[in-house]
């Protein structure tokens, strides 16, 4: 038995206001198999293409500028296929706020970054 996925999503960042901020878009069909080591089950495949949607650099920033008024701090290069890391010390003039905190953690970041960030 071989099974697959195939999949076409449109991901678009609204704002208040019924704006939309961003879009993108990905579609594709794959394998669960050996031909594709990085996609061996339907958990990996579902979380890979839920990153690759979510890490595309309009959605990142249309979702920060969307809820937050806190300056949109710069985005390392990544040198692999991981989230990226913010580093928000530099742009942090006062402590986090909830709201803030809730899209850190929404971004990926761990309670230690978090803490680290708004500390």
């Amino acid at each position: 038995m071989r099974s697959g996925l195939r999949y076409d999503i449109e991901l678009n960042v609204l704002n208040s206001e019924g704006i939309q901020l961003a879009n993108t878009t990905i579609s594709g069909k794959d394998f669960f198999d050996k031909k594709n080591p990085k996609r061996t089950n339907l958990a990996v495949a579902v979380t890979d293409i839920m990153n690759n949607l979510f890490n595309d650099k309009k959605i990142i920033n249309a979702l920060y500028k969307a809820n937050t008024s806190y300056p949109l701090p710069k985005l390392p290069k990544q040198k692999n296929d991981s989230a990226p890391t913010i580093d928000l010390k530099e742009d942090k003039k006062e402590h986090c706020s909830v709201e803030q905190i809730l899209k850190m953690k929404e971004m990926g970041l761990t309670d230690e970054q978090i803490k680290a960030a708004c500390d």
